[in-house]
């Protein structure tokens, strides 16, 4: 873990962060929203601020490792990742570490798979990703 990515995961740790990005040495986003809000805020903003970046975030399921591999970050730092996410990022080789990994991400409420797991399962293409979760979010 280099330094960037060291302070990613410091500012996670604080207050209520969810996602903390940097980038070139500075912090370039900092979110306290849950899901996967803060990687689509970024790429309806402008999905190339992703490349070369740094991220810590508190929970990546597939669909997250689809958008952040895809966005073609440096390197991860997860507090929780799905199996899923994790043999993901391993295919892609995207550098990542995490504290626990999960064999599913669970929806808020716990009774079932996270909607976005669901729709990304048999997914390996972050672009065909990137359009289920936004005709998803869409409907």
């Amino acid at each position: 873990m280099d330094n960037e990515l060291i302070t990613c995961k410091e500012l996670l740790d604080k207050g209520n962060n969810t996602f903390v990005m940097a980038n070139n040495g500075s912090v370039t986003a900092v979110s306290e929203e849950k899901g996967l809000r803060p990687i689509l805020d970024i790429y309806r903003k402008d999905p190339y601020l992703f490349n070369g970046s740094s991220v810590a975030d508190k929970v990546i399921g597939k669909a997250a490792a689809l958008l952040l591999a895809g966005g073609k970050i440096k390197q991860l730092y997860a507090e929780v990742i799905s199996r899923s996410a994790s043999d993901y990022l391993s295919d892609t080789g995207v550098p990542f570490s995490y504290g626990t990994i999960s064999e599913n991400i669970m929806n808020r409420d716990g009774s079932d798979l996270c909607p976005m797991e669901k729709l990304c399962a048999d997914v390996d293409d972050p672009s065909l990703a990137l359009e289920k979760i936004l005709t998803f979010i869409k409907s």
